[in-house]
């Protein structure tokens, strides 16, 4: 399947219109040979858009974009592995519509959208690597305690009626989020961890029938929007819809957390 999904991404117009073309001149992303079978590597190498590297066979060079979606690609399927708690992400909308998203109604079903804007603290750019691991093992419990308040939040919307359901769970769970930042931001600071605050975003599978009946025939009552001062800083939850490709309804189906769980913070993400 993905073979089958990431051919039929690549031949597509959209994706054709937005590689680079000349991207031999300065071919600066590599993926390791491991990571792609004889069988990708000989369909880009006709596609133009993959090569060995001369200065060591380990290495097959790609396109920048083409690199980028086949990683993207390649977490989506290994979290199918272990769907309740590996988790898909990509930190560009571009990506993101490309690996998910659908071209028409026909060839797609409809999903929420849940944004969590301005919301999770996450470290900031100059944070090394090493203290941002050190720091998730440590304080994994906490880490947890803020996942699971949001896990319920998804479980609750996915499950609604209708969209004045879902800004009531929303706003029910507006005091329990501020309280749940406010820890996490506290532990991140004791651990001398700097933070700004980051947006995260999740596709969330409809569980109520009455709810995808509704969207069906009329998408007006999305998006909705939820405000919450934290901390000096407007957060904003974001409530609406997105058509996802049909390739990706049972992965939907199978997945007990959001079967997808995109991050749109800067690299490396806390929960």
């Amino acid at each position: 399947m993905l073979i089958k999904e990431f051919k039929k991404i690549i031949t597509s117009s959209k994706f054709q219109s937005i590689i680079n073309k000349n991207w031999k001149r300065r071919p600066i992303w590599k993926v390791h040979r491991d990571k792609v079978s004889n069988g990708i590597y000989e369909f880009l190498h006709e596609q133009g858009l993959a090569e060995v590297d001369k200065k060591s066979s380990n290495w097959i060079l790609m396109e920048k974009k083409t690199n980028l979606l086949y990683m993207s690609l390649l977490a989506k399927y290994l979290a199918d592995v272990n769907p309740d708690f590996t988790v898909p992400g990509t930190d560009s909308n571009e990506y993101e519509k490309i690996i998910y998203g659908a071209f028409s109604r026909r060839n797609g079903f409809i999903s929420l959208d849940a944004k969590f804007m301005n919301v999770l603290p996450i470290p900031a750019p100059d944070v090394p690597i090493t203290n941002i691991l050190k720091f998730k093992e440590k304080r994994r419990d906490e880490l947890l305690n803020f996942r699971e308040v949001i896990d319920k939040i998804y479980q609750n919307i996915s499950m609604a009626e209708n969209e004045g359901e879902i800004k009531q769970i929303v706003l029910k769970y507006k005091e329990k989020i501020e309280k749940e930042v406010k820890k996490l931001r506290k532990i991140m600071k004791e651990e001398h961890i700097k933070t700004v605050f980051g947006t995260f975003k999740s596709l969330l599978d409809i569980k109520s029938p009455a709810l995808l009946t509704t969207l069906g025939v009329s998408l007006s009552g999305l998006p909705l929007e939820v405000k919450i001062p934290i901390l000096g800083i407007t957060a904003t939850i974001q409530i609406g819809y997105y058509l996802v490709d049909k390739i990706n309804e049972q992965r939907a189906k199978l997945r007990k957390s959001p079967f997808a769980y995109l991050y749109c913070a800067e690299k490396a993400g806390i929960i």
